[in-house]
């Protein structure tokens, strides 16, 4: 019940009460009658005490309620600010979800991206390399070419060289084989006619000592000399302990045991060494 409805209860009981007092007094005649309504209108009277003090409390009750109420309705305002704020919040949260979504599908995209410029550059790379080798094969090629070129025209000059050498060798060697062959001729002819005698009665044979190889000539050593009766002019034939012949000396000083001679005739591939034997040549 409201507070209005409590005043108005109130108020009708108040009116009921002066209604029925009115009533004693126009109608009681009689002294009992009037004593019941006197009880009556007593207890009248509590009732309306009793309905004000109700209607106080509920009054007071009312005003509890409303300040309650006021104090809900402030709680529920602030729950309704704080949902209000959730709200705004959650949005917020689902706006930085939407953007981190897309950042994300951004940095996805941007990473296949980076993938593929990543496979594109190591097949850019792989072919690179592939060129480089094949580049780097023609280039060796070239340098064998050129190598092979240079070798070529080295070994003809070479071998031209020596075709030179070997010509020259060759004159000299056939130049030497005549000029001794001459001189054997012109030696027996000198022995024929009596005057060349050196050595027509030795029969000397000695060892090789030392040979001594120059640019001009080359000197052999042997071990007879003076003693023996050797002298400046004699010859002797060169060959080795097997009896192979390796050319031809002739004496250019002599001492008391050892002898100097210079080589006149060397067998090509057969050179005058120590310990190869000597035996005086006797035309």
């Amino acid at each position: 019940m409201s507070g209005i409805q409590k005043i108005i209860t109130v108020a009708l009981l108040l009116m009921s009460c002066a209604f029925v007092y009115a009533s004693i007094d126009n109608n009681s005649t009689t002294k009992k009658e009037k004593a019941r309504d006197v009880v009556t209108i007593e207890s009248l009277q509590n009732e309306i005490e009793q309905l004000r003090a109700d209607n106080k409390s509920l009054e007071t009750n009312s005003d509890a309620l409303e300040k309650s109420v006021a104090e809900e309705m402030a709680e529920l305002n602030t729950l309704r600010g704080e949902v209000t704020t959730l709200r705004k919040q959650v949005q917020t949260f689902q706006n930085d979800l939407k953007v981190l979504g897309t950042e994300k599908g951004n940095l996805e995209t941007q990473r296949d991206n980076w993938k593929k410029q990543a496979e594109d550059l190591d097949n850019t790379l792989f072919q690179r390399n592939a060129q480089i080798t094949g580049l780097q094969k023609e280039v060796n090629q070239k340098i064998t070419e050129v190598n092979d070129a240079k070798q070529g025209r080295k070994d003809a000059e070479n071998a031209l060289k020596n075709e030179k050498t070997d010509h020259a060798t060759t004159k000299e060697k056939h130049k030497n084989e005549i000029a001794k062959k001459n001189e054997t001729i012109k030696g027996l002819e000198r022995k024929l006619s009596g005057q060349d005698t050196v050595g027509l009665d030795l029969k000397v044979t000695c060892s090789v000592l030392s040979v001594s190889r120059g640019a001009e000539f080359t000197l052999v050593s042997l071990n007879k000399g003076k003693a023996d009766r050797l002298e400046v002019g004699v010859k002797f034939i060169v060959y080795n302990q097997a009896e192979e012949y390796k050319g031809t000396i002739e004496i250019v000083s002599v001492k008391e045991d050892t002898s100097i001679a210079k080589i006149i005739d060397e067998v090509e591939g057969k050179r005058i060494s120590a310990n190869d034997l000597a035996t005086v040549k006797n035309w």
